[in-house]
């Protein structure tokens, strides 16, 4: 990726890289609102501990399996954005009426696991509508979950960077900057600003993890719960989920820092590019509008001319 294909469009290979920030029509359309297979993992681990390597893992291991990345598709941030507004804020809407089997199976049906957030703050949730699933939680040290979540999430709250292109942008960045703030922030770590965000992580952090154990010990299902720790390997899940080690593949290890970076910069000059492309479209028909009319107005004038 380069500031070049601001200017000329982005190539073929970040499109390929990034496919979830150019989607225009997405999974909720696709499959019509309806589960078309059985959901058989709730990863509910909080983002920075892995999930994008617990995603990729879950992929080789057979499971389509939903991540944060897939919610880049505008139309999951709308619903998203609803969700977090009906939990968190108190105000159900026509998109989502209630946190109900019905709601997930709208936006994540076509998924067999998920991981990362969105999902995971809505973990009681899906442990109540998905009963059947089992239960994954990735434990990392928590200032060292710290260190990795402040480099994407508080310098995405200060990114003024991000908050432009989510103004010139308001259809898509503008609904993921929603997302992020009223959700995520203001929501699921009860801040308001950017001190509180940093002030309220770790222990948001300690109370997630422990929700997800309490509701499972209430409904006396632990035995649906893994606890993996980084570093693991295939061994403690392939057990759990009751499925052979990948012969010769390692567990994946995806630097989730790095590529969340990427993904925000690809975000951040999509919806300039976006707004850039609209402005000079208007622009270019207005341009076209105003000849067309000059013709018009030249055109009545000889006209007349020639009749008198």
């Amino acid at each position: 990726m380069s500031l070049r294909e601001l200017f000329f469009g982005f190539d073929p290979a970040t499109i390929a890289k990034h496919p979830e920030c150019f989607q225009e029509i997405n999974d909720v359309v696709d499959s019509g609102g309806k589960r078309t297979v059985p959901m058989e993992v709730l990863s509910l681990s909080l983002s920075r501990t892995g999930t994008a390597s617990m995603q990729a893992a879950l992929s080789i291991l057979g499971l389509k399996t939903y991540h944060g990345f897939q919610a880049m598709a505008n139309e999951h941030f709308n619903l998203w954005l609803a969700a977090y507004e009906n939990k968190y804020h108190g105000n159900p809407s026509s998109e989502c009426p209630k946190l109900d089997l019905q709601f997930f199976d709208k936006v994540i049906g076509r998924f067999g696991a998920v991981t990362d957030m969105p999902t995971s703050s809505f973990a009681e949730e899906l442990i109540d509508v998905y009963p059947q699933a089992k239960i994954v939680l990735v434990s990392r040290e928590e200032n060292s979950w710290y260190k990795s979540w402040g480099n994407v999430m508080f310098s995405s709250y200060d990114s003024v960077g991000l908050r432009i292109a989510a103004w010139l942008d308001p259809r898509r960045t503008g609904i993921f900057f929603k997302v992020f703030i009223r959700g995520v922030v203001q929501g699921h770590f009860r801040s308001n600003s950017g001190e509180q965000f940093r002030r309220n992580s770790i222990p948001v952090y300690r109370e997630h993890n422990e929700t997800v154990r309490r509701v499972l010990k209430e409904r006396g299902e632990e035995d649906r719960l893994l606890e993996y720790r980084l570093g693991q390997g295939w061994g403690p899940l392939c057990e759990f989920l009751n499925r052979p080690i990948p012969e010769g593949i390692e567990f994946p290890r995806v630097n989730e820092s790095a590529v969340m970076d990427e993904k925000m910069k690809v975000i951040m000059l999509n919806g300039v590019r976006r707004t850039a492309v609209r402005w000079l479209s208007s622009y270019y028909t207005l341009s076209l509008l105003l000849v067309a009319a000059a013709w018009v107005s030249w055109y009545v004038v000889q006209g007349t001319t020639l009749a008198s």
